[in-house]
């Protein structure tokens, strides 16, 4: 019982450091956008920032028209070329839905993520 518990710790504490050192690389990625792409929302309602990350990431980040908060920050990796598409309560943000829609208005889980450094 008690090497399984040790097991548990181990596996524990690398999952830990697995998620900071991918954080640390989100934070350093965002920082790294020189340009970033603006495009409304067809209500009008929303602003959708989109930029070109290293290598093939690219980040998103979802905002009230002129507004300064973001509702909702994603990042993920795409070789193929931004793509972006408005349908009715929600947003697709990447090439083939690799990493699902954002939901208008975005959840409060959603808004709490977007406000991590």
């Amino acid at each position: 019982m008690k090497k399984f518990k040790w097991v548990l710790l181990v596996i524990c504490l690398l999952l830990v450091g697995w998620n900071v050192n991918a954080y640390k690389l989100g934070i350093e990625g965002r920082a790294s956008i020189k340009k970033w792409t603006y495009e409304e929302s067809p209500d009008g309602q929303y602003t959708l920032a989109y930029g070109d990350g290293p290598g093939y990431w690219v980040w998103v980040r979802l905002r009230k028209k002129g507004g300064d908060e973001v509702l909702a920050d994603r990042w993920f990796e795409s070789k193929e070329p931004y793509k972006s598409a408005w349908l009715g309560d929600r947003v697709y943000y990447s090439h083939y839905d690799a990493d699902g829609p954002i939901y208008l208005p975005p959840v409060w889980l959603e808004k709490w993520l977007a406000r991590l450094p």
